[in-house]
């Protein structure tokens, strides 16, 4: 049964003190860096990360903030654009899965056409920061395929799986 009224009625969340965020909001902010972020604000990463963050995708495993900004500068400085499209997402606990396209373009790939690789990334928290940052995705779809000679190959052996 559906019942509706005209009374207003207190907010069912409950009141945060201070800077302290829930994964909800962290999660939000993570969508929000990743929408803003390029080579020229990468200090911004400190927002979102904790200090001792651990990045791990199928190419790099990377610890420290330190670290994690000279990663995402080199990855930024060598490609010609960059959007990530978030699309579902689960949050449960200090744990958040988000599923996600990165659209890219990179001088050395396929001539620098614009390149779509899907990807999940999985987020533990620690209070308002994310400490761990692992990212699922295909890396043939993401680099090898788009590489001459290496790429032919890797479609071949995917068209026979």
């Amino acid at each position: 049964m559906n019942v509706s009224t005209n009374q207003q009625s207190p907010a069912l969340e409950p009141e945060i003190e201070g800077d302290a965020r829930g994964p909800r909001d962290a999660l939000a902010a993570f969508k929000t860096l990743f929408a803003e972020l390029d080579k020229s604000n990468l200090e911004r990463i400190e927002e979102v990360f904790s200090s001792d963050i651990v990045f791990i995708d199928p190419f790099h495993e990377v610890r420290g903030i330190e670290n994690l900004k000279t990663y995402y500068s080199s990855m930024y400085e060598n490609l010609n654009s960059i959007t990530f499209v978030f699309d579902e997402d689960i949050v449960e606990g200090n744990l958040a899965v988000i599923t996600w396209t990165m659209i890219y373009s990179h001088p050395k790939l396929k001539g620098g056409e614009e390149l779509r690789v899907a990807g999940v990334s999985r987020l533990e928290f620690e209070g308002d920061r994310v400490k761990v940052h692992r990212d699922y995705f295909d890396a043939g779809e993401l680099l090898y395929e788009h590489v001459p000679v290496v790429g032919w190959a890797v479609r071949k052996i995917k068209q026979r799986l």
